[in-house]
């Protein structure tokens, strides 16, 4: 038996290899599909700018509440994985003496400037270290 293993087929790394490399086609599929939406839709927007300007607010809106609604979904979603809490959520009360406020806003939109600086934030109820990198 450990003859025919090793005589034919392929082996681990060779799968692996295969469906990191399809994986890797797939993402850059679905970065052209959306830099494709994204060029046609400031081509829309372009074109009725001067045309139809309440067109354009009405788009400008609804992008608008496209995006706070994919924040509420991942705010939602995302807990702190030390102490389980939802740490882009600000509930009243205390909060961890290691929690950062940075430019004077609160500590949920700190955490979001965090991960966007350092790549990690500090959890507002325990001070755990989460890492987004």
């Amino acid at each position: 038996m450990a003859d025919n293993e090793s005589s034919g087929g392929l082996k681990a790394k060779d799968l692996t290899d295969q469906r990191n490399d399809a994986l890797r086609e797939g993402i850059k599929g679905l970065f052209l599909m959306n830099g494709g939406g994204a060029a046609a839709l400031l081509a829309f927007l372009q074109a009725t700018w001067t045309q139809k300007p309440d067109l354009v607010s009405i788009s400008v809106f609804f992008l608008f509440l496209v995006v706070a609604l994919s924040y509420a979904l991942i705010a939602y979603g995302l807990r702190c994985p030390s102490c389980g809490r939802r740490f882009l959520l600000e509930s009243a009360g205390a909060k961890h003496s290691n929690a950062r406020r940075t430019f004077g806003m609160d500590h949920w939109a700190s955490a979001i400037v965090d991960v966007f600086r350092k790549g990690h934030c500090l959890c507002m109820y325990c001070g755990a270290k989460i890492r987004t990198r």
